[in-house]
């Protein structure tokens, strides 16, 4: 009875914390958001891709090296965007870049210099 009665508190807490959201990181400016992310991007290595032929710079697909993460600027929200490649590192795709699936790993908000609230 003794060992129900002090364990009791301790599952309430426990089950309060599973229900709070972790609270999401928010940068100061664009720079930090930017350097976040670029070190975020560097966490993983390189794929060789194909880039499609283009008339004016060479007339068949050319091999190009290239990062499995990379960031953008969100230019309606005061965010940026960390996108990754469905890819392995260090492996040859005899695809063109665009036909690789990149979905959102990452987000790095900051704070808007009209307001002072993060934009989520």
């Amino acid at each position: 009875m003794v060992l129900v009665l002090s364990t009791l508190p301790l599952i309430g807490i426990e089950a309060m914390s599973t229900r709070q959201q972790t609270p999401q990181n928010s940068y100061d400016s664009a720079v930090e958001a930017l350097t976040a992310c670029q070190t975020w991007r560097q966490q993983e290595g390189v794929f060789t891709a194909l880039t499609p032929p283009m008339h004016r710079i060479a007339a068949q697909p050319r091999r190009i090296q290239t990062g499995l993460r990379s960031c953008e600027a969100d230019l309606e929200q005061a965010l940026i965007i960390g996108r990754r490649y469905s890819v392995v590192a260090e492996s040859h795709y005899d695809k063109p870049l665009h036909q690789l699936n990149r979905p959102i790993s990452q987000t790095f908000p900051y704070m808007s210099p009209a307001s002072t609230k993060p934009t989520p």
